[in-house]
């Protein structure tokens, strides 16, 4: 364990709140609805039958509107979100959307309208404000009802994007942000192989590739791409990603049972270049699902570190605090 490190009493520090609205009353017309309609049941077609992965190279952005009120209207782009067929169904599908002519919608440019089963319904929502609230980084969620046209309302989880928009309101420095590089292993899939008989490298891969753009768009940023090659060098070795804050960020997905979000290929980093430390990011955790074993197949930490003196203070502190509960209470609610 890190010893000399102070425990810290708050790891992030949200700057400022989502505001989202419940409903989203989504516009698809003519023939971008057409190509919406189509673009699902492209991505559902495989070459395997049995295949439970869908066909991403069918996905396509679409121009619509997003309709909250009469007198608020945003253009924006769809496109289908997700590898799975769970996240596939006519007309309702996960979603990723961007806002046009650089408009924000409620403080938001992009963000994902996930199915609610793709997530483990509110467990996700649960997650996610527990972990900010703790001081890790997680996007912000909340479930919102959205209608397609004239169809009837679904209910859906909306996640903010893992951006430039969503680090600075974490109170940090815009940086690289990395994630595994699965296309190996997507491939490995698709070709129907058995990928516990695999060995796949642990390669990371840049996750905000806007990071390295210039506003002229002419010229890469030289000190904004040594940021990003000393991110994905460091990151070829799995112990750099070790720090304290990983261990904390570590129990806390355990005590939710949330082990898928720390499955090597689902893990992504945010690279704090000053201290040269990356700090982890909440993902995709499937919280609440089947006990296992506070997930000591998939994390970083071992158990000696993990069941250590210093975690048992730093979480008996947090969540003992009737500020912390009472606050997780009202963001729940």
């Amino acid at each position: 364990l890190l010893a000399n490190e102070k425990l810290p009493d708050q790891l992030i520090e949200y700057k400022y709140d989502l505001e989202m609205p419940e409903k989203l009353n989504l516009n698809i017309s003519g023939k971008n609805y057409i190509k919406y309609l189509k673009q699902i049941k492209l991505t559902s077609q495989k070459d395997n039958l049995n295949s439970k992965v869908i066909n991403s190279t069918k996905k396509k952005w679409v121009n619509s509107e997003i309709k909250i009120n009469q007198n608020d209207l945003y253009k924006v782009r769809i496109k289908i979100h997700g590898d799975w067929n769970d996240h596939i169904s006519f007309p309702y599908s996960s979603l990723r959307v961007k806002t046009r002519k650089n408009k924000y919608l409620n403080q938001l440019k992009e963000f994902i309208l996930f199915k609610p089963i793709t997530r483990n319904y509110n467990a996700e929502i649960f997650s996610t404000i527990f972990l900010q609230e703790l001081g890790f980084l997680a996007p912000h969620t909340k479930e919102v009802k959205l209608k397609i046209n004239e169809n009837a309302y679904q209910k859906y989880l909306l996640q903010e994007r893992i951006n430039k928009n969503f680090i600075e309101r974490s109170g940090l420095r815009e940086g690289p942000i990395i994630e595994y590089d699965e296309r190996h292993r997507w491939n490995t899939i698709k070709r129907d192989e058995d990928l516990v008989k695999i060995k796949f490298a642990n390669i990371f891969k840049l996750d905000n590739e806007t990071f390295l753009e210039n506003p002229d768009k002419e010229f890469i940023n030289n000190n904004k791409l040594y940021m990003v090659l000393s991110a994905l060098s460091n990151s070829t070795n799995l112990s750099n990603l070790y720090s304290q804050e990983n261990i904390y960020f570590e129990v806390a997905l355990s005590l939710l049972n949330a082990c898928h979000g720390l499955i090597d290929h689902n893990r992504k980093f945010y690279f704090d270049a000053i201290n040269s430390k990356f700090l982890p990011i909440y993902y995709d955790g499937m919280a609440f699902e089947k006990d296992s074993n506070f997930c000591q197949n998939q994390r970083l930490t071992k158990n000696s570190e993990f069941y250590s003196k210093e975690n048992l203070i730093f979480f008996e502190k947090k969540l003992m605090d009737k500020s912390f509960k009472q606050k997780f209470k009202n963001n729940f609610n």
